[in-house]
């Protein structure tokens, strides 16, 4: 039985009367062995049951010239029989609410994330998460949502279309739903709580259990911001200052704004601004440009290439005869499909 399964309220119950009635029937068989051992251990099965459940089937065992037994039997009525009828109350309020088609649910969750890798891991159930969610289903990417109820993880399904992607309900600070979430798998995180607080407790928890995955943290008060990237994210986004910015760009350059509102709504082609890796040895490394468009979509448009050997970093539009190596990054327009294309070929 899984520790998360123990520290569950709705489970906690059931556990308890369970392990409690297995004491009591253990110490009624073996009490009755002890007394009676000129009987079989069945026998002493057989009169434990009949005492808990208080049938009034003839006694096995005879204890009418035997005070200590009866004694025994007398203990084991006082205390075995509110125990039974407290494990049976527990096992039937476990099946009416629901539990154990949600051990079973869970069970199937598990083996669906034990197959994942290179996924996303997206904690919390604010607003963002919801868009977060979306975004990776739209983009065919693998995504497990982490949230505290089932009420949030049907909330984030409904606003990303019914999409069944894998979801834990727990919390999403607690190591041992990161560990079933497959973090050490994990491409990347997302720390999207509403509480400062709880994205960097999320962030070290991340970092400690996967030190290579990439965390994106959301952050509104500034002064944790500096907190959340010493603990090991790599990005951290404040919603109140894009949320600004977006305002603002979309009173001096609107048209930009509703070009990039259009791509990232449009359900058939699904175009996004995307990266891939030129891998050493790949099919990229050493050509140009111009011979990079015959191995992929030609929907796919090339924005700009980030080289660190480049004055800045990056080179914008970069003409034909541009040489790529290893390890720039391609920034580029396309479906996901194509990205799916360029990253074979980029290795």
């Amino acid at each position: 039985m899984s520790k998360g399964f123990l520290r569950n309220d709705a489970y906690r119950p059931f556990v308890v009367s369970t392990m409690l009635m297995l004491i009591i029937f253990a110490i009624g068989t073996l009490g009755y062995t002890f007394l009676s051992p000129t009987h079989s251990v069945l026998d002493a099965v057989y009169m434990t049951v009949i005492t808990l459940t208080t049938v009034g089937y003839g006694e096995i065992i005879d204890f009418s010239n035997h005070p200590e037994g009866r004694v025994f039997t007398i203990f084991l009525l006082f205390t075995g029989v509110g125990t039974f009828v407290y494990f049976f109350s527990a096992l039937t309020g476990f099946i009416v609410e629901g539990n154990i088609e949600r051990i079973f649910r869970r069970r199937k969750m598990q083996k669906l994330i034990a197959n994942l890798t290179e996924h996303y891991i997206v904690s919390g159930t604010e607003f963002i998460a919801r868009h977060i969610v979306r975004e990776l289903v739209d983009t065919e990417r693998d995504v497990v949502l982490i949230a505290p109820s089932e009420e949030a993880v049907n909330d984030i399904r409904r606003h990303a279309g019914g999409a069944q992607f894998a979801a834990i309900v727990g919390d999403p600070t607690d190591d041992a739903n990161l560990l079933e979430a497959g973090i050490e798998r994990a491409r990347g995180v997302f720390a999207c709580m509403e509480s400062d607080k709880d994205n960097l407790i999320l962030t070290v928890s991340a970092r400690l259990l996967n030190p290579g995955t990439k965390i994106v943290a959301r952050c509104v008060d500034e002064d944790f911001v500096a907190k959340i990237r010493k603990a090991g994210a790599d990005q951290v986004v404040s919603p109140p200052m894009i949320g600004g910015l977006r305002m603002a760009s979309a009173m001096v350059r609107p048209t930009v704004v509703t070009f990039l509102d259009v791509m990232l709504r449009d359900k058939e082609q699904r175009f996004r601004v995307e990266e891939s890796v030129v891998a050493a040895r790949s099919k990229v490394d050493g050509m140009t440009t111009r011979e990079l468009r015959h191995h992929i979509d030609r929907s796919v448009l090339l924005i700009a290439v980030r080289s660190e050997d480049a004055g800045d970093g990056w080179v914008f539009n970069p003409g034909d005869d541009f040489v790529l190596r290893s390890p720039m990054t391609l920034v580029y327009v396309g479906s996901p499909g194509a990205k799916r294309e360029v990253d074979r070929v980029c290795g």
